[in-house]
């Protein structure tokens, strides 16, 4: 017969698959066994020092961001069964660890600009679409035209963990969609349907411009910066962007612009 901790955790896991997408399911379903080989089986006996460790010894070997991805999941199910059985949560007072900002390849403007005149067509407007909405690829490729705004003024995107949010449409986005739209069907995103044709499209790009190789997230990292440059709010462009929190905004995009900090404090003189 199966243990307890056993039943709750499949339940857990239930709860999981049917909430969040299947890679998240998967994820968390590696972690949560990891997690279990090397502490007590009981939940209540489950202490802040069982994770600690368990943290510890991830990061022997992996870094600050591999730990928090599962110290995530991991209070993702204490959270759960805390509020379901009423036990207390020993990964409430865990802190999730400082990173250092990851390493980002991004599209300078001087790039873009140099994209922009070796393409042409629905090439050009792909990278244009990208580099004025901050799209994820999963997110452009699952775009439909019933997602788009009677008026044109904004999409609604389905992102991580299928939080819906709405990203703006400029000019440039109008223009494109207006072009390629056809019978209602997106030629835009039709034109490559998947992540292997995105990756095809932008080898081929960086081939031709003799760019260093670069993927659709470095146009998303290109329209990040612009904004920020552009003097748009962080936490407006961390609702555009699907963030969880402004932090995350502030983690990864600061760094990159901070010729642009500098001598703002010169109006206290």
């Amino acid at each position: 017969m199966r243990n307890l901790t056993a039943i709750v955790i499949e339940d857990w896991l239930h709860f999981v698959e049917r909430t969040y997408t299947q890679r998240t399911h998967e994820h968390y379903k590696m972690i949560i066994r990891r997690f279990f080989t090397n502490i007590p089986k009981i939940l209540n006996e489950i202490s802040i020092e069982h994770i600690e460790c368990y943290l510890d010894e991830l990061l022997k070997h992996h870094k600050r961001r591999t730990a928090n991805s599962h110290l995530t999941g991991i209070k993702s199910f204490t959270h759960w069964y805390s509020d379901r059985y009423n036990i207390p949560n020993p990964a409430r007072a865990v802190k999730m660890l400082v990173e250092e900002p990851p390493k980002q390849r991004v599209i300078s403007p001087a790039e873009y600009k140099i994209l922009l005149t070796i393409t042409e067509g629905i090439e050009k407007a792909i990278v244009e679409f990208f580099g004025n909405t901050g799209l994820r690829r999963g997110e452009f490729l699952a775009l439909k035209s019933e997602n788009v705004s009677t008026d044109q003024k904004f999409i609604r995107v389905f992102g991580k963990g299928r939080k819906q949010r709405i990203v703006p449409l400029n000019n440039t986005c109008r223009r494109i969609l207006a072009q390629y739209k056809n019978n209602g069907e997106l030629e835009l995103v039709s034109r490559y349907p998947s992540k292997e044709g995105i990756y095809y499209l932008c080898r081929k790009l960086y081939n031709k411009a003799n760019l260093e190789p670069f993927g659709t997230h470095a146009l998303r990292h290109y329209f990040a910066t612009e904004m920020i440059r552009r003097g748009v709010n962080l936490y407006k462009l961390s609702k555009i962007l699907g963030h969880s929190s402004i932090k995350i905004t502030e983690q990864i995009y600061l760094h990159l612009v901070p010729s642009d900090l500098f001598g703002i404090t010169d109006v206290l003189d």
